[in-house]
């Protein structure tokens, strides 16, 4: 496979020019006489700090950095006399928590800037996949040109992609990569070490000399992706990844028997969903691993590593329901027993019963529907492939099977909607039969056709590279939906259709337990939560848990009141101190959150259900 990699990958540089020569427009950062060491380094997740609780919880989102080690794989076959090294600073830093039962974040950026210049490298790859996570991306350039204003810097993912003629109005960033990274690394690499005019290097940007942000010509992406090399974990600790990161899994399955890691067996999406940024990247295209590679892979990570789950990070896994069957099947034929997640959702057109019953059998019971809304024009504006009918049937497939577990994503808030389409979208849910809801506000991303709307309707602003706020991505207000309105609301919904009145508080209560304290492990102190376990364990007949936890929920609920009386009490700067977030997936909304509100629009008064249980717990 490396051999025809390697004759595949020289003869695409033949065709498009990637043995480039010189260009007219010189690059205005220095450039090392050659690229000896690289190395590729995954920024701390975090852009002010890391929680100590998240952290001590097992928390945090820390896992491989699969990008990286498909280009770290793709470097050492291509340019064999390179070093290459790969540093998970995210990874880094969770472990120097742990081991301090502490965050002290100076101490981290110091021990980042210490491990560069250990290294000693000439070019270092800074991942960035969102927008949300360019601040310490861009904090992770400037300490490598802190360390020796010669390294070249690069960077590449979503966020890099997408506005990267923003991202090169940072001084300390030389290099941005365009969507898929191993060639465009390799060819700049040989570029540089042949003494040839590397910028003419398809598929990346610069600055140049002037200071503005430049680009080259296109890349194509690699037609058959069988031909790169399997990622490389040779640096990758996958029993701390394991044992440390947050897993959607860990809902359903034992953490401390379970130890997953995660893997991809597409690249794509082929669909043209107007608010989201896959397009962009992958170019309207999916691309399949080999469906016996993929579980070669798979059954060398259980026989090396004894993984016995996995999560698929693709866009789209189902998206081709033949070469989805082909991945389940050999699944199931080689792996029986093996657990596995997809974490991008299942497409709902693609979920025909027999492909249903492909996925049960191969290891997964735990569906993840991006139904998006219940509103068929919307579906229609936003471009979604199924209908909310085709939505119903598919749960009700899916229900046929036993033990199966069914979340939806919804999104509210599109630039066309009113209030009045938001709820008819949830009313729409509440009448599914599902286990657990995922709302989220509509957010403009960057190169997005919605985007390009909103920006041009003065929605929204268009992003700017600001030193203070990057990453930072505006809201959404329209003359018919303000954005702190709807993040409300959204959560109101959230608060009653997964905690208040949840399915399996009285449908299989040992589920709705695992559920809420999942949650906490996130919100500690949440009392939707905390009531969510009571009604559970009540159902199930353990009344002193039950007691338990609605006193916990009270004392929450009570604490609130007590903070906002202070808050009143407080002058108007502290006051506005006060403002809590709704939840880190949410909009901060600039005024006090208050949980009670939530149980009284339920009709809950939590005081006198406490009375209830006590009296009843006595009496039994």
């Amino acid at each position: 496979m490396g051999e025809r990699a390697r004759e595949a990958h020289n003869r695409r540089a033949a065709d498009d020019g990637t043995t480039p020569s010189p260009c007219s427009t010189e690059a205005g950062s220095p450039v090392p006489p050659r690229i000896s060491k690289v190395l590729l380094v995954y920024p701390f997740c975090v852009t002010e700090a890391y929680d100590i609780h998240d952290v001590r919880n097992r928390n945090v989102e820390v896992q491989p950095p699969l990008g990286l080690g498909y280009l770290s794989a793709y470097l050492k076959a291509f340019c064999p006399e390179v070093t290459v090294e790969v540093l998970d600073a995210n990874a880094m830093a969770v472990r120097r928590c742990l081991a301090e039962d502490r965050v002290d974040m100076p101490a981290l950026w110091e021990a980042l800037r210490q491990a560069i210049a250990e290294r000693r490298p000439d070019l270092v790859g800074i991942s960035c996949l969102f927008h949300a996570t360019a601040a310490p991306a861009h904090r992770t350039a400037a300490l490598a040109k802190a360390v020796d204003p010669d390294i070249l810097t690069v960077m590449g993912g979503n966020y890099a992609h997408v506005s990267w003629d923003e991202a090169l109005k940072d001084p300390n960033l030389d290099v941005v990569v365009f969507s898929e990274g191993e060639q465009r690394l390799v060819d700049l690499v040989r570029a540089i070490n042949s003494g040839r005019g590397w910028h003419a290097v398809p598929g990346i940007a610069w600055r140049g000399a002037d200071g503005a942000p430049a680009r080259g010509a296109d890349r194509d992406l690699i037609p058959d992706i069988d031909g790169i090399p399997e990622c490389d974990r040779s640096g990758f600790d996958l029993g701390f990844y394991a044992e440390q990161g947050r897993q959607f899994v860990f809902r359903f399955l034992d953490r401390e028997t379970t130890r997953i890691t995660t893997l991809i067996a597409s690249r794509g999406c082929p669909h043209r969903c107007t608010f989201c940024s896959a397009r962009l990247v992958w170019g309207g295209k999916i691309r399949y691993r080999s469906a016996t590679l993929v579980v070669d892979e798979m059954q060398r990570l259980r026989d090396r590593q004894g993984i016995n789950a996995f999560c698929f990070l693709d866009d789209n896994l189902l998206a081709v329901k033949r070469e989805f069957l082909k991945l389940a099947d050999e699944i199931a034929r080689r792996m029986p027993g093996v657990h596995w997640v997809s974490l991008g959702g299942m497409q709902i057109s693609s979920l025909s019963d027999d492909v249903i019953d492909a996925i049960v059998r191969s290891g997964c019971r735990w569906f993840i529907l991006p139904a998006e809304s219940g509103n068929p024009a919307t579906l229609r504006k936003i471009c979604k492939p199924h209908t909310p009918e085709s939505v119903r049937r598919v749960i009700a497939s899916i229900r046929r099977l036993p033990d199966t577990w069914i979340a939806a994503n919804i999104v509210t808030g599109f630039p066309f909607e009113k209030m009045a389409d938001i709820e008819e979208g949830f009313e729409y849910v509440r009448r599914l039969d599902l286990d657990w809801v995922y709302v989220f506000r509509f957010m403009p991303l960057p190169g997005t056709s919605m985007y390009e709307e909103c920006v041009e309707a003065g929605y929204t602003p268009a992003y700017r590279h600001q030193p203070e706020q990057i990453g930072e991505l505006g809201v959404l207000n329209t003359p018919s939906l303000d954005a702190a309105e709807v993040a409300e609301r959204n959560y109101a919904f959230n608060a009653e259709v997964n905690f208040l009145r949840n399915r399996n508080i009285t449908a299989r209560p040992a589920q709705a337990i695992r559920d809420f304290q999942y949650v906490l492990q996130t919100a500690r102190h949440n009392p939707l939560a905390m009531y969510g376990l009571a009604c559970a364990y009540e159902r199930l007949g353990d009344g002193a848990r039950a007691v338990e936890w609605l006193g916990r929920a009270l004392a929450e609920v009570e604490a609130e009141a007590e903070a906002e009386a202070e808050a009143d009490r407080a002058p108007a700067t502290e006051n506005q101190s006060a403002v809590r977030s709704i939840s880190k997936s949410f909009l901060v909304v600039n005024r006090r959150i208050r949980y009670v509100q939530y149980f009284e629009a339920q009709g809950i008064d939590l005081r006198r259900r406490l009375q209830q249980a006590r009296e009843l717990y006595k009496r039994g």
